[in-house]
């Protein structure tokens, strides 16, 4: 239920199926071909160490691997300085059309499973999302960077935790202006997400995209560089939430066009011990609205 220390590089053509709880070492190299996906039904455990990481890249640099499937309550990633890059080509034509930007996710959680990556992980330079998380899974992620993806993470009624964590650069460092909702997150339907101590610049969209989500808490952060907003939130009124409350404590936004946007629905926003400097907009309440709101 292991690969062995000694293989140091394997190769794989085809798609892999996990069904039985499986240990990779450090220092495993794993190279992938186009489309190749790996579907996950048990507890994977990635035991990299920043002295002797983990990496899984495309076999070709030129032709993306797919996504690491979980879809039960069983299936389970934990994830320790390990390096993704060259993911997110998934040919399920499901998970090739998700959410919001409309991309697979190199990760994809479904069904109450469970995703925790740490200890100086990266993922980088996938055609897709980096995560995709719904349907009551969790998504934990320490101590890592998450940079140059289509999306960073999309959470949809789901749990998000991240502390001490870099995201940068989405879509990818060219000053493009091809806005496709290259969000760093997206954060939706019920979803409970707690932000910091985590770093946040340049992107083609928001850096933060509320959307209807229970609760969200950011504190200690930094945000820079986002066309559209730093932190947008909104949401219509639901049977069983009547606002949605988001909790902002000791952030800096910088060069963002707006920094908060307050938009419909019935987001309600706290902010406090914060410094939004050098934005077009430092708080908008409503969307497309032509004044400013402080409270």
């Amino acid at each position: 239920h292991c690969i062995s220390s000694a293989a140091s590089d394997v190769y794989k053509r085809q798609d892999l199926n996990f069904e039985k709880d499986f240990e990779i070492p450090e220092g495993v190299s794993l190279f992938l071909f186009e489309n190749v996906n790996i579907k996950i039904k048990c507890k994977i455990d990635f035991q990299g160490l920043p002295s002797n990481p983990i990496s899984i890249v495309p076999f070709n640099g030129s032709q993306f691997f797919g996504s690491f499937r979980l879809e039960s309550m069983k299936s389970s990633l934990v994830i320790q300085s390990s390096l993704f890059a060259g993911g997110g080509n998934d040919n399920n034509s499901k998970l090739n059309h998700f959410g919001h930007s409309k991309s697979a996710p190199l990760f994809f959680a479904s069904n109450r499973s469970s995703i925790r990556i740490e200890n100086f992980s990266a993922i980088l330079d996938c055609i897709g999302k980096g995560f995709g998380i719904e349907n009551h899974s969790s998504l934990t992620i320490d101590e890592s960077i998450i940079a140059r993806l289509d999306t960073g993470a999309e959470i949809d009624n789901s749990f998000l935790k991240v502390r001490n964590t870099l995201f940068s650069e989405f879509p990818n460092a060219l000053d493009e202006r091809k806005d496709d909702d290259n969000d760093a997150l997206y954060i939706k339907n019920n979803s409970n997400a707690t932000i910091e101590n985590c770093r946040f610049f340049i992107g083609e969209d928001d850096a933060i995209d509320h959307n209807a989500a229970s609760l969200l808490e950011i504190s200690n952060s930094w945000i820079q560089g986002f066309v559209h907003e730093a932190i947008a939130t909104s949401g219509l009124p639901t049977k069983n939430e009547t606002f949605f409350q988001v909790n902002i404590d000791g952030i800096v936004i910088v060069g963002c066009n707006q920094a908060i946007e307050i938009g419909y629905g019935v987001p309600k926003v706290e902010l406090k011990n914060s410094i939004l400097i050098a934005n077009g907009i430092a708080i908008r309440y409503g969307d497309e609205c032509k004044f400013l709101y402080f409270q």
